[in-house]
């Protein structure tokens, strides 16, 4: 079947043969969301140091935070989680402190999960 597709490398848009195969693989890989798998510790915080962010500054996010109980529960969760999942309301709010987009942040995720 013929298709209308966009040459990636060249942004040409231009008509190509794909199999039912094909197609079916392209409009399944559209429909999904793109899931961010969990990180480890030091997945975490390689990912961070590997892209300039020293674990000082993770730590100084935290301290800013207002409500004693909500600094302390950020603390035990940097310090002692094990794993980390990318939509987790601490890794967003210390993602905003360091200045990253969410776009930033799901890029560094996804090479972070490689360490």
């Amino acid at each position: 079947m013929d298709r209308m597709v966009v040459d990636v490398q060249t942004g040409d848009i231009v008509i190509a043969t794909l199999s039912d195969e094909e197609i079916a693989a392209i409009e399944e890989a559209t429909r999904r969301p793109r899931q961010a798998p969990p990180l480890s510790a030091r997945q975490l915080r390689l990912g961070l140091v590997l892209n300039g962010f020293e674990l000082n500054q993770v730590e100084t996010a935290i301290d800013a935070i207002d409500d004693a109980q909500s600094r302390a529960i950020a603390r035990v969760e940097w310090e002692y989680a094990s794993l980390f999942e990318r939509d987790h309301p601490l890794l967003i709010d210390v993602g905003v402190a360091l200045g990253l987009s969410p776009e930033d942040i799901d890029e560094m995720w996804l090479r972070a999960a490689l360490l």
